[in-house]
């Protein structure tokens, strides 16, 4: 299946197409970005909402955000990935509204 594309889930890998579920399961903290690339969709979220922004990130990381379902018009939780030296140290789920 190709890697997905802006508005896929982080099944990684086109999900919501009928394909697997998702597979933010096996990305694991402490591997490489290069090993966890071919999971992930093709680039990360660039609008999550506010109160995913604002959550506090692990000293020294670059977060991003995915988006855990296809459809852009539905609200979903996000996946939050946090990266140091392009090694995944964090990641977590955000729910989609502010709890």
């Amino acid at each position: 299946m190709p890697i997905g594309r802006l508005g896929d889930d982080v099944d990684v890998r086109v999900p919501g197409q009928d394909g697997p579920p998702s597979r933010f399961d096996e990305l694991t903290t402490g591997r490489p970005r290069t090993e966890l690339a071919p999971l992930l969709p093709a680039r990360p979220y660039p609008y999550p909402p506010g109160h995913a922004r604002s959550l506090p990130r692990p000293p020294g990381t670059t977060c991003e955000f995915y988006r855990s379902g296809r459809d852009l018009l539905d609200q979903v939780d996000f996946y939050r990935l946090c990266w140091s030296d392009n090694t995944l140290v964090a990641k977590n789920t955000v729910p989609a509204s502010r709890p």
